[in-house]
């Protein structure tokens, strides 16, 4: 339940703005009264040169005129103290101005308080009712990322507890850098698991680099095997920003025939221009079958739509039919 609503002391926010407000508006009315009983020194020879004019031509009588005067004398009298009235009026505007300030602070505050009450009480649900620490709110959220974007386009992914052994296949790069999130279970499908390794945390010197282990299971793979790798080479119109243009794929000459298969693949290549860099891979005495390997930049690979998953499960299938020699 996301909350709408705070109170300070059981007054409500709702109230104490009210109560600002209705401060700053009877303030101003008071301005408006205090200017409203005031003429000029200017006005008020005007109005005397008028009378004097009307008592001459006869259309004012002695009566109204001394009348008149004698309002105006009293006026003129009061005048006196207009600094005074100045300052009052200064004093009322000061005044409005600081109820508006505090109406705008009080309501930023308790907009800001509500804001943060409502995310921590909406992180708080994520996670099952647990508070969210220090440690949570700093962990990298890659593989949830990833479990969420599989179970978004019809897959059923659960992250599974750390120190899962498959956390070990692909986890380093050059046997140094980089460490495992942890693995991603795939109910019912052809990729039982998928390792999420972050092989480069963000610096000074570049972005994070991830990298999605996605394990083809292989029964007819031989345990003892020399290791297979295929990897891309992806060719660019420019170094580094340019577009990618063309996708080369490396391997032994033993694995010539996926070569050519994955070559002719369209699917394949617009993947690997669309994505990122490909890889696969075998262990022997570790793991008995294929992990294809998708490497990012910023962030780890999420197929956003199904067809993304299609291009991996095709390439377990390439792998999986390929000559056994």
């Amino acid at each position: 339940m996301v909350l709408h609503g705070a109170h300070l002391s059981g007054i409500s926010v709702g109230r104490v703005i009210a109560i600002l407000a209705f401060i700053a508006v009877s303030a101003y009315l008071d301005v408006v009264h205090v200017s409203a009983d005031h003429i000029s020194k200017k006005e008020s020879r005007v109005y005397l040169e008028e009378i004097d004019r009307e008592y001459k031509d006869g259309t004012l009588s002695a009566e109204d005129y001394k009348a008149k005067l004698q309002w105006l004398e009293d006026h003129d009298a009061k005048l006196g103290e207009g600094s005074d009235v100045k300052k009052d009026v200064r004093s009322v505007s000061w005044a409005i101005l600081s109820t508006l300030i505090s109406i705008i602070v009080v309501g930023a505050f308790f907009a800001m308080r509500i804001r943060l009450r409502n995310r921590s009480h909406e992180q708080t649900q994520l996670l099952g009712g647990k508070k969210m620490g220090m440690a949570e709110r700093l962990r990298d959220k890659n593989r949830d990322t990833l479990t969420q974007s599989l179970n978004a386009i019809g897959i059923q992914a659960t992250m599974l507890d750390r120190g899962r052994a498959e956390e070990k296949i692909r986890e380093k790069t050059m046997g140094i850098f980089g460490s495992s999130l942890g693995i991603i279970q795939v109910d019912g499908d052809r990729i039982p698991w998928i390792n999420v390794v972050r092989l480069r945390r963000q610096d000074k010197n570049g972005p994070a680099k991830y990298r999605a282990v996605f394990g083809i299971p292989d029964p007819t793979l031989p345990v003892g095997h020399h290791p297979l790798e295929i990897k891309t080479v992806r060719k660019k119109s420019f170094p580094l920003f340019g577009k990618v243009i063309d996708v080369h794929w490396e391997a032994r000459d033993a694995l010539a025939p996926l070569v050519n298969v994955f070559s002719q693949d369209e699917a394949i290549i617009n993947f690997v221009k669309d994505v990122g860099d490909i890889a696969v891979h075998t262990h022997p005495r570790q793991f008995q079958g294929w992990t294809v390997e998708v490497t990012t930049l910023h962030k780890v690979f999420t197929p956003v739509v199904f067809d993304q998953w299609q291009v991996i499960h095709k390439i377990a299938e390439y792998v999986i039919a390929s000559p056994r020699d």
